[in-house]
């Protein structure tokens, strides 16, 4: 019998380890922000219901979390497959959609995210949800941005519900309300309050007829994805993106080589192909809205054998930065990087690992690292298409300094600082620089020449031994040429610094 319970508990573990997770952390202009409510969504269909040009829909979400002390929010990843895009949003003071996505690379792997708020929600803000059930009955869910006690409001405080004038009591100093009725005028015109007397009524519209007059309409579509060849074909995965005012009670699929799947659940089904190619697919949903229904069917192209953007055409991403080695300021520790990445989507999340345990989650960032070395830094992006669709792409490369004295100097004990910027920020005057420069001779005997375009304002010219120790430095006025004479023998470094440009030269004396 104990071996029983043993090999029972052990088949538990192994389960409870293999599941996912996601953790979000949320702060507020850097401080870790406690009570904010975290919503989770685990699909771009959920929460790019609309397609990716419409922007995120909150209410989509399979389920809510408040963030501990710490500013965090935990999530488990249930239905999720390795590939796949999960997204996490919250709103800030100002109404705006604070949102990210992480992509879950391994089977059991814990994801991480951040929300970056520049300002807490407000106390009395809400998102609202709505179903419609066969027989007319409507309900609306109320899901405030924070938890009660961490909010300014009364103890106890009573919530209230209008629905087209008439009021209604909700739950006490809750973290969720709710509201249902059934009726027959359309459309309805809700009001909500946290806490009544104390919160502004927020004014949520359902239009809806349930029941009435209005006539149900419904829209099919779907996005899709790839799972990924097995020895028994090519695997897709279709979700629905479909849009009513109703209930969706029945999904059709027909996945274009002879093959279907429907039923009430049928809301995200996969398939393997035996050959790859393009393949029509088609949707047929029937939804229902009191007494009306409505059928709708929507057909597309979809390429197996790549992702497929849910319109034919496959999603791409490539991250990519590189070192600019002519601007980089080597002398003050600065590194300067181009951000290159690319996608034919809308590029929506950049995270950079430094390599030193620092990760910023922007396009552009700076970053300073205590101590000088050569560092795998490593950009992520994520992008999705008008579809919804998603991909991800990772680029990295070993920067910093190396035992060659090159991009930081031997000798320095210092450390330096990585900033990244925009290609399209690139000045006239460092394109001339880079083009114009010259040095000679090289290797020199006691003098060299450098000369530069004159349209050039250089302000310095200075001389540095490779220990990073300045010997000379000239400033050369109007001037387009410069001699620099009686120099021992040795090897140099020359750096030629203008009004928004520089550019560092080796040199060799005899």
């Amino acid at each position: 019998m104990k071996k029983l319970v043993l090999a029972l508990l052990s088949v538990f573990s192994l389960s409870v380890a293999a599941q996912s997770t996601l953790t979000v952390t949320v702060t507020d202009n850097g401080v870790p922000a406690h009570g904010v409510n975290v919503f989770y969504y685990s699909s771009d269909a959920k929460f790019f219901a609309n397609g990716g040009a419409a922007g995120p829909t909150m209410e989509n979400f399979d389920y809510p979390l408040f963030t501990s002390g710490n500013g965090v929010a935990t999530f488990n990843l249930w239905n999720v497959s390795v590939g796949d895009t999960v997204f996490y949003a919250t709103k800030d003071c100002n109404g705006n959609v604070i949102w990210g996505g992480s992509v879950l690379t391994s089977a059991g792997a814990n994801i991480t995210g951040t929300l970056a708020l520049s300002c807490m929600p407000g106390d009395c803000d809400a998102i609202f949800r709505t179903d419609s059930f066969p027989g007319g009955m409507i309900l609306v869910e109320a899901y405030p941005l924070m938890e009660y006690n961490q909010t300014s409001l009364p103890t106890n405080g009573q919530s209230m519900w209008t629905v087209n004038g008439t009021s209604s009591t909700g739950f006490p100093a809750a973290n969720y309300d709710s509201i249902s009725f059934f009726g027959a005028v359309s459309p309805f015109t809700l009001t909500y309050s946290r806490v009544d007397s104390v919160c502004s009524p927020i004014t949520y519209t359902y239009s809806g007829n349930g029941g009435g007059g209005t006539t149900v309409t419904c829209n099919a579509d779907f996005t899709a994805d790839t799972v990924g060849a097995s020895p028994a074909g090519y695997t897709m995965i279709y979700r629905d993106a479909s849009t009513t005012n109703g209930a969706i009670i029945s999904y059709d699929w027909q996945f274009g080589d002879g093959t279907t799947a429907s039923g009430p659940n049928a809301i995200a089904p996969t398939h393997t192909y035996s050959v790859t190619g393009p393949y029509a697919v088609c949707l047929s949903i029937t939804s229902v809205l009191g007494n009306d229904t409505c059928t709708s069917t929507f057909c597309d192209s979809v390429y197996v054998g790549g992702n497929t953007g849910g319109g034919g055409t496959p999603i791409m991403c490539n991250a990519y930065y590189a070192v600019d080695s002519v601007n980089s300021g080597l002398f003050q520790n600065q590194l300067i990087i181009w951000e290159s990445s690319y996608s034919n989507g809308t590029i929506f999340s950049y995270s950079w690992n430094f390599g030193d345990g620092t990760v910023i989650n922007t396009q552009y960032p700076s970053h300073t690292y205590a101590n000088t070395g050569v560092y795998n830094v490593c950009l992520t992006i994520m992008a999705v298409d008008a579809q919804g669709d998603s991909c991800m792409s990772t680029f990295c490369d070993s920067i910093g300094f190396d035992s060659n004295g090159n991009l930081v100097y031997k000798g320095q004990t210092g450390g330096f600082t990585i900033n990244v910027i925009d290609p399209a920020t690139v000045g006239l005057e460092e394109n001339l620089l880079d083009e114009s420069l010259a040095m000679y001779p090289n290797p020199a005997n006691e003098k060299v020449t450098l000369s530069w375009d004159p349209a050039l304002k250089v302000e310095n010219v200075s001389v540095l031994s490779l220990a990073g120790q300045e010997v000379l430095s000239v400033s050369p006025s109007e001037a387009a040429s410069l001699e620099i004479n009686d120099l021992p023998r040795g090897a140099y470094l020359v750096r030629v610094h203008a009004a928004t440009a520089s550019k560092t030269l080796r040199l060799i004396v005899h």
